[in-house]
């Protein structure tokens, strides 16, 4: 049990010290140039995108107890 925690401990420290100093750096954020277009791009993206069965299920699983946000009687898996 011991030694299973020292590994741990190894682990994340090692992940803070070469994790941590990405986060720190001053990195412009991504602009978006042509709204219109790129919000097109994502959409059609979204819509390529095929879940395997199990993934589905995990979908619905997570997102039919939550109401959506734009109408209580709906689950957030409708929207």
């Amino acid at each position: 049990m011991l030694r299973k925690v020292k590994i741990l401990f190894i682990f994340f420290f090692l992940s803070v010290i070469f994790v941590l100093p990405g986060f720190a750096k001053n990195k412009p954020l991504p602009e978006f140039k042509d709204v219109k277009g790129e919000t097109q791009k994502f959409i059609d993206y979204f819509y390529t995108i095929k879940l395997s069965p199990s993934e589905q299920k995990t979908l619905e699983k997570a997102l039919k107890p939550i109401p959506a946000p734009c109408c209580s009687d709906n689950s957030a898996l409708t929207c």
